[in-house]
């Protein structure tokens, strides 16, 4: 264990829970400690996923969380670790890391270079709203994780997810552009189309993506060659694939009978998407307002073909006051990982 990567790691209880899987006739395990975690994000050709903590319902004071898929067990980054640490270019915009007592872990990308490291990209809200980025070495028993720098948002957006691109920039899913909304509302009189795209190079900074506005952006997945990202409309029941450059061709909208929130990409290269049934948008939107964390909503994931677009359903379960309001799903090789980002717990469904 290293001075950078100083954590407290507790092995934490498993409690066995009671078309797809349903949590009625599938056994489900939760892992206990991990509060409200909104996505997942598992490192490659490794035991260890991360998950991102949005903390307090004005997601302030969270978290992140690494989970070993085969210990079945957690620990907490101390983001007391860098607080004097000093950002590296092209990441140096921010002034310092960020507050450990604010910081708030929303979407997530992970991205590998060319040493064999990874490039954590992380959504904040605590403090400011950026792009956090951290470096991560698989080295000894535990991963080697460190804050590098960060990317602010651009100005008057609510940054939701992210995805890293090999080339070096970021793609950056706003649930809430509010200029953009402005302009849309005023020329175009659209009501609903709330949120963008942009795309940060260390050259341009924030650029707008051209005709990616959907009703509150949500989750973000990309496309095997990165010139096309798959984003989550929750209101809309929908994730519409998007060109990335012009002369790509035209978007393509794939409908669900759920509420979508996040999009993550499998162990065998297909899309789960995740959300919530049998409920209402606002009951969602209180159960995160209000910071209460037994909301008992039904949730839901199915499977995306990136190239048929073809869906099938993977999984459905029911809200009890253990589980529910899921905000993401992660399908690994052995099993189906839900967070929710309204729970002191995540789910674990094995699949083998």
């Amino acid at each position: 264990m290293t001075s950078v990567m100083r954590v407290f790691f507790v092995a934490l209880m498993i409690t066995i829970g009671g078309h797809g899987f349903t949590s009625e006739s599938h056994r489900v395990d939760y892992l206990y400690g991990v509060a409200d975690v909104e996505d997942l994000v598992a490192i490659p050709d490794s035991p260890w996923i991360i998950g991102s903590g949005v903390g307090n319902w004005i997601f302030q004071s969270g978290a992140l969380h690494l989970i070993n898929e085969d210990a079945f067990a957690a620990s907490t980054l101390d983001m007391q670790l860098y607080t004097e640490k000093v950002a590296q270019a092209p990441f140096s915009e921010c002034d310092g890391a960020p507050d450990p007592e604010k910081f708030s872990a929303h979407g997530l990308s992970l991205v590998g270079q060319d040493n064999g490291s990874f490039f954590l990209y992380v959504v904040n809200h605590g403090g400011r709203h950026a792009v956090e980025i951290f470096n991560i070495k698989l080295m000894g028993a535990i991963p080697d994780i460190d804050w590098i720098g960060c990317v602010p948002s651009p100005a008057m957006t609510f940054p939701n997810a992210v995805a890293g691109r090999a080339d070096g920039s970021i793609i950056l899913s706003v649930t809430f552009d509010l200029k953009g909304y402005m302009n849309r509302l005023w020329n175009e009189g659209k009501l609903d189309q709330t949120g963008a795209l942009f795309k940060w190079t260390s050259a341009l900074g924030w650029v707008e993506v051209e005709n990616a506005s959907l009703a509150q952006n949500n989750g973000i997945e990309l496309s095997d060659d990165e010139q096309w990202a798959f984003v989550v409309s929750m209101p809309d029941s929908s994730v519409t694939r998007i060109p990335l450059e012009k002369n790509l061709g035209q978007s393509t909208r794939i409908e669900l009978d759920f509420y979508p929130d996040n999009i993550r990409r499998t162990y065998d290269g297909k899309l789960a998407v995740a959300g919530v049934e049998n409920t209402s948008l606002m009951k969602v939107n209180l159960c995160v307002g209000v910071d209460y964390p037994y909301c008992a909503i039904d949730f839901r994931a199915d499977l995306i073909d990136p190239e048929s677009f073809e869906v099938t359903p993977l999984y459905s379960g029911k809200g009890d006051r253990e589980f529910g309001l899921a905000t993401t799903a992660l399908r690994t090789r052995s099993s189906l990982w839900f967070g929710s980002v309204r729970r002191r717990s995540i789910l674990r469904v094995p699949m083998d």
